[in-house]
């Protein structure tokens, strides 16, 4: 896309979006150090506590996803048979 507005004489909208991929990379790896690297001295946090029925809702939902996911005409086909879509 830099390369179109290049090669179109668009400098400042190619300068533009550049400055603006280097802030947003700045903001996301910000984002990613602070979840994955602990300052240095601080204890790291423990983990949740998850109850067996907090478990059990989890689990099937990940498995519904990612079945569903995987699989999406299971879902379109019974919307289309009820009239909906």
């Amino acid at each position: 896309m830099f390369g179109s507005l290049v090669n179109g004489g668009y400098y400042g909208y190619a300068a533009l979006g550049l400055l603006g991929a280097v802030i947003a990379t700045y903001y996301y790896l910000k984002v990613v150090v602070t979840l994955y690297f602990p300052s240095p001295g601080e204890d790291p946090a423990e983990p949740p506590q998850v109850g067996p029925a907090t478990l059990a809702v989890l689990t099937l939902t990940g498995i519904a996803t990612l079945y569903l996911g995987i699989f999406p005409s299971l879902l379109t086909d019974l919307v289309k048979g009820i009239g909906i879509g």
